[in-house]
């Protein structure tokens, strides 16, 4: 659910009638960047979204860990 290709992607996959699981870095609720509004609620309705924070609370920057493989 973050800006640029990763919002990109999930909307390209749901825009063909794909799937795409966001992980978000705060709770349910807080939508965060706030421009991805219109993302975060289509993927309320057609995709799915993850977190392991409570909802309602806020991101922080130890939420957004870089995965390097």
């Amino acid at each position: 659910m973050a800006r640029g290709i990763d919002a990109l992607a999930h909307s390209a996959a749901l825009d063909v009638g794909g799937a795409s699981v966001g992980v978000l870095g705060n709770g349910f609720g807080v939508i965060y960047p706030a421009a991805n509004g219109a993302l975060y609620a289509r993927m309320v309705k057609q995709g799915c979204l993850v977190t392991e924070h409570p909802p309602g609370s806020g991101p922080h920057a130890g939420s957004f860990r870089a995965v390097i493989g």
